[in-house]
């Protein structure tokens, strides 16, 4: 499901001499400036456009498609300033959210008392993206039809781009569509601090663009290599500058107790879990004193959160043998491989395939809790520190020897025997019904012949 729309952008920080490129997914638009017709043009079908001055309203792309049933980052780039810049340089970002659940959400909003302000008389409150742009809440901002509030979300700002952030972090992102638009809507676009953080945005596009040698308020870097942990220049990535995530502090932490304050966002950003409220405690052993021998420890780290792999470690100084226990709760099987490394991140022995780990278990297509599943390696002994993959069917890019056995067992057990099944299950009910056919069409000729065969009686009088 998609839906097309024409988008507009507040880029009036920026030199208009140059060309800008929208980002939806794989495709690229390029912007256009607006003249005093198109922008006569687009207020009239968007009513959110009629309450910013001319020159905030720089420049339109569309009509873009955009996924209607999902949010979708939205990125705006601009050529590089620097030469050594691995990436375009970066101005805005939005989250585009579908409009369908836009309105259903301004619905819903009447009844949730933290937006809702009685004292401006039936209109909305104006949210930190509206107020930016000098509009109050005092009875001369928002219409009464609630159009300006869904039509605003097509004019992306600095302050979307401060919005998406927040969104980014791990307690709050999320792909369910009716979600997001309740996290950012809701809770992000509310929140103390969002017009600063926007305003700091502004600020450092704007003092890059006049001197690249200052930062921008994000500026591409070399990615980290996970197997290495060295930086993989091949693979780069956008780093929030300093002033930009000293900004991010209130906003985002304002916008995490928000979310777990609200009920309707249970087993989304929160979930109550039964927890152990004593642990037994063992009594230190006599070499940890002073002069004693040193004693190994270790560190649990994950380089992938929210893989959907549950994990806990146990260490045997005696043995030097470590026990990673996993509970897998995706429907993928995964190919579980050791890599250690030495002090100086230099790899230490061969990988060590452990074995696989197989998905959870399901009734009626319901998951039941998973159970650990252990698996044991040796540690090598110039090695310092050992890197567990859990590697299968998902996102690129892949390595075979990570990756190969998690991915043949998914495509053969979670997609082709099912689909064979399926397939098989079509195949034979065809055939029963039309075994019901031909027997009905065989009575129907039986009885049609004993008619025709039957002598006939004639009366005479």
């Amino acid at each position: 499901m998609h839906e097309t729309t024409t988008l507009h952008f507040d880029l009036s920080h920026l030199s208009p001499e140059q060309p800008f490129t929208l980002h939806v997914g794989s495709s690229r638009y390029d912007l256009a400036p607006h003249d005093r017709r198109s922008l006569a043009r687009a207020r009239r079908s968007n009513s959110a456009l009629g309450l910013v001055a001319d020159h905030r309203i720089t420049h339109f792309a569309g009509p873009v498609r955009l996924p209607g049933d999902a949010p979708m980052l939205l990125r705006v780039t601009a050529p590089k300033l620097r030469p050594d810049d691995l990436l375009d340089r970066l101005v805005l970002t939005s989250l585009h959210l579908p409009r369908r659940y836009r309105m259903a959400a301004l619905a819903r909003q009447p009844q949730t008392q933290t937006q809702w302000q009685p004292q401006t008389q039936g209109r909305l409150a104006v949210n930190a993206k509206l107020a930016a742009y000098g509009l109050t809440d005092d009875g001369t901002g928002l219409p009464p039809d609630k159009q300006v509030v869904i039509d605003v979300a097509d004019f992306n700002t600095a302050t979307d781009a401060a919005a998406s952030l927040i969104f980014h972090h791990t307690e709050l992102m999320t792909l369910q569509p009716a979600h997001v638009t309740h996290i950012v809507n809701d809770v992000i676009y509310w929140v103390a601090g969002l017009d600063a953080l926007a305003q700091s945005i502004l600020d450092e596009a704007q003092a890059h663009e006049a001197d690249p040698k200052k930062p921008n308020w994000v500026n591409s870097l070399p990615g980290t290599n996970w197997k290495t942990g060295k930086p993989d220049p091949a693979h780069p990535v956008y780093m929030w500058s300093e002033n930009t995530l000293a900004n991010l502090k209130l906003p985002l932490g304002n916008a995490l107790q928000q979310t777990k304050a609200d009920p309707t966002l249970e087993g989304q950003c929160w979930t109550v879990q039964t927890g152990i409220t004593k642990v037994g405690m063992e009594a230190a052993p006599p070499t940890g004193e002073l002069g004693g021998p040193s004693v190994e420890t270790y560190t649990v780290k994950e380089l992938t959160p929210q893989s959907g792999v549950e994990n806990s470690f146990d260490y045997s100084p005696t043995t030097r043998t470590g026990t990673v226990n996993l509970k897998n709760y995706y429907l993928r099987w995964l190919q579980i491989t050791v890599d250690q490394y030495g002090p100086g991140n230099e790899p230490v022995g061969t990988r060590q395939a452990l074995g696989v780990l197989s998905p959870v278990d399901t009734i009626m297509a319901v998951p039941l809790p998973p159970d650990d599943t252990p698996f044991s390696f040796s540690f090598v002994e110039k090695a310092s520190r050992a890197t567990v993959s859990f590697g299968g069917l998902g996102q690129a890019p892949f390595s075979w020897p990570y990756d190969g056995t998690g991915i043949v067992l998914t495509a053969l057990f979670n997609y082709a025997i099912p689909t064979m099944f399926i397939v098989l299950g079509v195949g034979v009910d065809q055939a029963w019904r039309g075994n019901q056919l031909a027997g009905a069409v065989a009575r129907r000729r039986r009885l049609y012949s004993e008619a025709r065969d039957r002598p006939r009686s004639v009366d005479v009088g």
